[in-house]
């Protein structure tokens, strides 16, 4: 299931203080997190699809395994 809604930070630190599962995850509230693929194409050479094309390209994987 996909989250429909996101939590106020406050609300999760309170939550912490009785459930420990999400007290694990309080120290990562309002933390940014950024991801690059740079390394591998300087690196290695890699090209990668587009968001666009990918989506595009498992839709038809999906079609073809008739998955859907």
């Amino acid at each position: 299931r996909v989250p429909r809604w996101q939590a106020p930070d406050l609300a999760v630190r309170a939550a912490s203080l009785f459930d420990t599962s999400v007290k694990a995850v309080s120290p990562e509230l309002g933390v940014l997190r950024t991801c690059s693929n740079a390394k591998a194409r300087d690196m290695l050479a890699m090209t990668f699809r587009s968001p666009r094309e990918a989506v595009a390209s498992a839709a038809l994987s999906l079609r073809e395994h008739g998955l859907i």
